[in-house]
């Protein structure tokens, strides 16, 4: 599962659309995430 959440005004929607993507294909180029961060992200959701 994937989110992606970005606050932005509505004149900086295409610039952040544009590094979403940008951080999106690293993800996919570097084959995932360092351990590390997946454990933050998974910890993140549990104290949700």
């Amino acid at each position: 599962m994937l989110a992606v959440y970005a606050g932005t005004s509505p004149e900086r929607v295409r610039e952040t659309i544009g590094l979403i993507e940008v951080e999106l294909q690293r993800l996919v180029d570097d084959a995932g995430l360092p351990e590390g961060d997946l454990a933050a992200a998974k910890g993140h959701l549990r104290g949700r």
